[in-house]
């Protein structure tokens, strides 16, 4: 089955691998390098276009409603992020690398396809507006970065949205911020 992973990360996607897809594939994938070679395909198929098929048929509302929607966003984060209630969240972030080839003067280091390198797991709460992580076994608390910027973050991300509305293309939120 290890065949299975490495023609996997062999592949390219035209279209993005929907969640639904990606949920029918897992349950026939045969071993763990086969899963994490599809969670990479899907991974770097998230900027790609939906299959047309998955695209709903309601038509995308005109300018004028895009920008009042945009408008209650802002106006949602802004008001609501601070008001959040007390709760807490396992947040999971799993790291990947591609390893390209390279001679060293101690030999040749081996090509390897983007691939999971870790795992990390850690609780975060959510009190009194502001975002703390459990460091577990480190023994304390310490806030999260951006500590505190929840909003600000949420708002850049509203205001990029709403100059990719304007502008018709696709904004990076450091367009907003620079």
């Amino acid at each position: 089955m290890r065949k299975l992973a490495q023609r996997l990360s062999d592949l390219e996607l035209t279209e993005r691998l929907s969640t639904a897809s990606l949920e029918r594939l897992r349950a026939l994938s045969p071993g763990i390098k086969s899963t994490q070679a599809l969670k990479i395909l899907a991974d770097e198929s998230s900027f790609l276009a939906l299959p047309a098929a998955e695209i709903p048929a309601v038509p995308a509302p005109d300018v004028a409603t895009q920008r009042q929607i945009m408008g209650l966003v802002v106006s949602y984060v802004s008001k609501t992020i601070h008001q959040l209630p007390n709760f807490y969240a396992t947040r999971v972030t799993t790291h990947f690398e591609e390893t390209p080839q390279d001679q060293t003067a101690f030999g040749t280091i081996k090509y390897q396809p983007l691939h999971q390198t870790s795992v990390i797991s850690a609780t975060v709460l959510y009190r009194e507006g502001q975002e703390i992580v459990d460091k577990g076994n480190a023994g304390g608390k310490a806030k999260a970065s951006p500590s505190g910027q929840d909003g600000l973050i949420a708002l850049a991300l509203a205001d990029a949205a709403v100059k990719s509305v304007k502008e018709g293309r696709t904004v990076k939120v450091s367009e907003v911020l620079g």
